[in-house]
């Protein structure tokens, strides 16, 4: 048991993840006293830390059992670290310090940036993992032109509607 226990001491402090707490301690800190009143709180970026404390649990209890899983705990921990510190630097970056700073953005480009990021972290995570992750991108690119095509025109909609977002040209009650 107390081997298990150095285990998971070792790589929880292998794996950065009291700088993680403390990153959320902090962002939470930081949205609360700064952040616009209708941010969207800290929610899933607390369960992202949370659940990369308990993969790097999993993983320490795991190696050397008959059913040694591991790696895949480690490759969930550190995608949970990853998606975390993202979004806690979109976080802060759009709804504290370009609120702050009175600089107006559309909450999809915020969703867009955020998301953007969360896959390039994602595939270089994978990448550095050793998951091909060039077979993953052709599949991805393959069901996404069958999507396009299928759902030309409410994507022929959705894009008309984000135009008029965009352009400002019609408001509440015109």
């Amino acid at each position: 048991m107390s081997d298990v226990l150095a285990r998971v001491r070792d790589d929880l402090a292998g794996e950065l993840s009291l700088w993680l707490v403390v990153f959320v301690l902090a962002v939470a800190v930081v949205q609360r006293l700064f952040a616009r009143p209708e941010h969207r709180g800290v929610r899933v970026f607390v369960g992202l830390a949370t659940l990369h404390v308990l993969a790097i649990v999993l993983a320490a209890v795991a190696r050397g059992q008959a059913f040694d899983m591991a790696h895949e705990a480690t490759l969930g921990a550190r995608l949970a670290f990853a998606w975390a510190v993202v979004l806690g630097v979109g976080s802060l970056l759009f709804e504290t310090l370009l609120a702050r700073l009175k600089v107006r953005v559309n909450r999809i480009v915020e969703d867009l940036v955020v998301y953007g990021a969360l896959a390039v972290v994602t595939v270089l995570v994978l990448r550095r993992a050793g998951v091909d992750v060039t077979s993953l991108v052709a599949t991805s690119a393959v069901v996404t032109a069958v999507i396009g095509l299928s759902l030309q025109d409410t994507l022929g909609n959705t894009i008309g509607g984000l135009a008029l977002q965009f352009d400002e040209s019609i408001h509440v009650g015109d």
